[in-house]
């Protein structure tokens, strides 16, 4: 039900009413945050030698001019070899987000490894019967 103010939605026994408020800044940041994580996702799919799995988690604003990109890895231990591959493809990263986003400036980049994570599981899970 949508009532008009405040008024209305305490008249119908609503005990309060919020409209919700987007700042266009707002949105337009979580856009490109999207644009860049999809960019990063299908880059890494495109580029990778597919014998770990990667996911790019999150994407976040550093300051205004750069993001950090966060990737889960799996196996855990083709982690490192995984940041160096990341970190020679960098510029290569940069030439396909300027081919496939729309940006009004190029954000530097770096990958990062998801903390949030942690320590990933090594023994298969057992089923309870």
């Amino acid at each position: 039900m949508r009532f008009k103010n405040r008024d209305d939605a305490k008249k119908d026994g609503h005990s309060s009413f919020v409209m919700p408020v987007y700042s266009s800044a707002h949105v337009k940041d979580d856009r490109l945050l999207s644009a860049i994580h999809t960019a990063a996702a299908e880059f890494i799919n495109r580029e990778s030698n597919r014998r770990s799995l990667v996911t790019v988690t999150k994407v976040v604003f550093q300051d205004e001019r750069s993001v950090h990109i966060f990737i889960s890895v799996y196996p855990q231990k083709d982690l490192h070899a995984v940041m160096d591959f990341l970190g020679r493809q960098e510029k290569e990263f940069l030439q396909f987000m300027k081919k496939t986003v729309k940006l009004h400036f190029v954000p530097k980049i770096r990958f990062l490894p998801d903390p949030d994570m942690g320590a990933m599981p090594t023994a298969p899970v057992e089923e309870e019967r």
